[in-house]
C-alpha cells in the first residue's frame, strides 16, 4: 500500500479511499489509484490516525545515535518499535524484559525532539534503574543530549528540575514530590512511563498524582505518553484499567466499575452471617475479558525475546539498590575494620575473605551472628526490586542466593505471590531432582530459588529466561557454571541476567566475575583506591 522514496523523502500510496485526497493539505495525485505526499512525520500521524499503518520516517532518515563499539546496529524489533512509538502519541510497548525497551523509548524519543515534535521528555522509571539503565543508555549512547537524575532530598530534585535538559530522568514515587513544579512545566510535553503496571491501581496517590499531570484539569494533556510493561495484567483483568487511564483515557469506561463489570463476573456473595472487609462479592475473569482488555490496551507493540532473532545469546544489566540506613551503618563499620586491618598489617586473604562475606550478608539482609544464627535486618528496597524483575518475567525465573539462611527468608516472601522451589545443601537429592524434572516441565508453574554451588554442574534448566542473582558469589567457576544452566543443547531463550548491587563491593565483585577474574583482594584493591 506505501512505497517510500527515500532520496526524494517521498511517500507513495496506491487504492487510498477517495476522500483521502482531501484530507491531506500535502498529498496530491500522481496518477489512477496513486497519491504522492511528503514522506513526513505529520503525514505519517494523520494517516495513523485515519486507521493506515504508513512506514515512519525514523526508519529512513534517522541516524539512531549509539556507542557503536558497544551496539554495533539497533536490533530491527528496536527500530520498528521506535517507529511505532512516534506515529503513536499515546500507546504501549510490552516488548520483553531483555530485548532493549529502554533504547528503544530513547531513540523515539530523541528523533521526536531533533525534528521539533517534542521539546523534553520525562523518564518515571523503577528506582533500581534509574542509573544503572537509564542514565547510563543516555550517557553511552546520546551525548549530545543532557539529561539529570531526579533523586535525593525534595529541594534537590527541585534544584535539579532547574536545570535545562532534553531528558528528566526520575522513579515512580518520586513524581509526587516535585509534582507542582511538574505542573509548572509544559515544555516537558513527553512522557515515558517504564514498568506501567506499578500504576495498575488508580486509588493510589501516585497514580492521581500522574493523572494530574498528564491529564490536567486546567491545559493540554501532554501530547506524548508511551507505557512500557513487559506484564501488563500480572494479577487480573481489572489491572488494565488504571494502565489505560494514563495513557489512552479513551479506551475505558469513565468508572472502574464498569470495567470491573466488562471483565469479571461475581460469584456467589460471602456465607450469611459472615462478617468481612472485603467486597460482598468474589469475582473471576470473564471468558471474553482478554478480548476486552486487548482492545482497551491500544495501539499497542509486543516483541517476545523468541521472535527477536538478532539478540545477543546472554544479556547482562545491573540493577541498583538503596541500602537501609541499618546496613548503611553496619557496611561503614565493618569497611572501617578494613582500614584498620589494613593501616595494622594485618590483613590476609583469609580474613578479607571473612570480611568479604559478612559486607555480602549485610547487602542480603540476614548477618549470621557470633553464635553462627541468622539475624535478619532491614534490606532496603532489595526485595522490592527482586518482587518488580520477576513480575516482568513472562517465563520461569531462577533466582541465586550465596546464603542459605537469605534463601529461606527469600522463599516465604516470593511464595506469597509465586511458586518458588527451594534448592540448598540440605535439600534431598531425590528431592532436588524432582524440583529440576518439574521445571523443566512446561506444564508446571514453578520458578526456582537455589544457592548457586548446587546448581553448578551438569543441569539443563532451558526452561529459564531469567536468572536474577540476589548478590554476587566469591567463586567465579561457580558463577560461570550457574549461569550456564539455561545456555544448553535445545536453549529456548536468549538468556536475561540481572545483577542486584547496592554497594561499592557488589558492583566490584561483578566486574570481576563478568570479566572471569578471582574476587579475592577486592577489598584491598578499594582500600588502594580511597573507595568506600
Amino acid at each position: 500500500m506505501f512505497t517510500v522514496y527515500a532520496e526524494d523523502r517521498g511517500l507513495v500510496m496506491d487504492h487510498p479511499r477517495p476522500e483521502l485526497l482531501g484530507m491531506l493539505p500535502e498529498a496530491f495525485e500522481l496518477g489512477p489509484s496513486l497519491i504522492g505526499m511528503p514522506h513526513s512525520l505529520s503525514n505519517c500521524l494523520r494517516l495513523s490516525a485515519m486507521g493506515y499503518t504508513p512506514p515512519s520516517p525514523i526508519e529512513y532518515y534517522y541516524s539512531w545515535p549509539r556507542e557503536v563499539t558497544l551496539i554495533p546496529q539497533p536490533f530491527k524489533h528496536q527500530m520498528v518499535s521506535s517507529g511505532f512509538l512516534t506515529l503513536n502519541p499515546h500507546a504501549y510497548c510490552f516488548n520483553d524484559i531483555g530485548t532493549g525497551k529502554t533504547l528503544t523509548a530513547a531513540w523515539a524519543a530523541d528523533y521526536l525532539m531533533s525534528i521539533g515534535a517534542a521539546q523534553r521528555f520525562i523518564i518515571a522509571a523503577p528506582l533500581s534503574t534509574l542509573e544503572r539503565v537509564w542514565a547510563d543508555a543516555l550517557f553511552y549512547h546520546f551525548r549530545h543530549r543532557k539529561f539529570v537524575v531526579l533523586h535525593g532530598s525534595a529541594a534537590r530534585r527541585r534544584k535539579l528540575l532547574c536545570q535545562p535538559a532534553d531528558f528528566y530522568i526520575v522513579n515512580h514515587d518520586g513524581v509526587g514530590v516535585i509534582q507542582k513544579e511538574l505542573a509548572a512545566r509544559p515544555d516537558i510535553d513527553g512522557w515515558i512511563i517504564d514498568e506501567l503496571a506499578v500504576y495498575r491501581n488508580k486509588s493510589t496517590v501516585k497514580h492521581k498524582t500522574l493523572m494530574s499531570l498528564l491529564y490536567p484539569s486546567q491545559g493540554e494533556p501532554k501530547p506524548w505518553v508511551w507505557g512500557f510493561t513487559g506484564s501488563p495484567i500480572p494479577n487480573e483483568p481489572t489491572d488494565a484499567y488504571g494502565q489505560c487511564r494514563l495513557v489512552t483515557p479513551h479506551t475505558v469506561p469513565k468508572y472502574y466499575s464498569q470495567f470491573q463489570n466488562l471483565v469479571m463476573e461475581p460469584l456467589r456473595p460471602v456465607a450469611p452471617g459472615v462478617r468481612s472487609s472485603e467486597p460482598i462479592y468474589l469475582w473471576r475473569p470473564r471468558k471474553e475479558a482478554l478480548t476486552i482488555v486487548h482492545q482497551a490496551m491500544r495501539p499497542a507493540i509486543r516483541y517476545k525475546r523468541t521472535e527477536c532473532l538478532d539478540l545477543p545469546p546472554t544479556i547482562t544489566q545491573m540493577r541498583d539498590i538503596n541500602m537501609s540506613s541499618e546496613q548503611t551503618r553496619h557496611y561503614k563499620e565493618l569497611m572501617r575494620e578494613l582500614y584498620t586491618e589494613v593501616k595494622g598489617g594485618r590483613v590476609t586473604a583469609v580474613n578479607e575473605g571473612v570480611l568479604r562475606s559478612k559486607l555480602l550478608q549485610v547487602a542480603c539482609g540476614v548477618v549470621y551472628d557470633i553464635n553462627g544464627e541468622p539475624r535478619q535486618i532491614d534490606a532496603g528496597n532489595r526485595i522490592d526490586t527482586l518482587l518488580e524483575l520477576i513480575e516482568q518475567v513472562n517465563e520461569k525465573v531462577i533466582v541465586f542466593v550465596p546464603f542459605t539462611a537469605v534463601t529461606a527468608m527469600l522463599a516465604k516472601e516470593l511464595n506469597k505471590h509465586w511458586n518458588f522451589a527451594v534448592v540448598t545443601g540440605s535439600t534431598p537429592i531425590k528431592e532436588r531432582n524432582q524440583i529440576f524434572s518439574d521445571f523443566q516441565d512446561p506444564s508446571k508453574d514453578i520458578d526456582l530459588l537455589a544457592h548457586p554451588e548446587c546448581m553448578a554442574h551438569g543441569l539443563t534448566l532451558t526452561q529459564a529466561s531469567t536468572i536474577i542473582w540476589y548478590a554476587p558469589i566469591d567463586s567465579h567457576e561457580t558463577y560461570e557454571q550457574a549461569n550456564g544452566r539455561p545456555d544448553r543443547a535445545g536453549k529456548l531463550y536468549t538468556l536475561n541476567i540481572v545483577q542486584l548491587a547496592g554497594s561499592a563491593v557488589e558492583r566490584k565483585m561483578y566486574k570481576r566475575l563478568d570479566q572471569r577474574q578471582t574476587t579475592q583482594g577486592v577489598l584491598l584493591s578499594m582500600v588502594e583506591a580511597g573507595e568506600q
